[in-house]
């Protein structure tokens, strides 16, 4: 597949980003459709932070730069720089 970027950001779900998203979620003005894609992005998201491994590894030996943003807590951050290739 043709990329036409040289770095590639990928959300990493946080604490922090996981409380802002429950709280939108309960919140009484978020309609059905909404909450549904709340619920489906706290639930895919993760599971993309931690299986996507391979798919790092692969757009790194390309030459392609990955990287997440917005983590807050440093033991996010050290957890990250122990487990993967980002």
């Amino acid at each position: 597949m043709k990329l036409e970027y040289s770095i590639l950001s990928v959300p990493y779900i946080t604490r922090d980003l996981v409380d802002r998203k429950l709280k939108e979620r309960r919140s009484k003005e978020t309609s059905m459709f909404n909450k549904f894609r709340l619920t489906a992005y706290l639930l895919f998201i993760p599971l993309i932070n931690y299986t996507g491994e391979p798919l790092i590894r692969h757009l790194n030996k390309r030459g392609i730069h990955t990287c997440y943003w917005v983590v807050n807590h440093d033991d996010e951050l050290l957890d990250l720089a122990k487990t993967s290739e980002v």
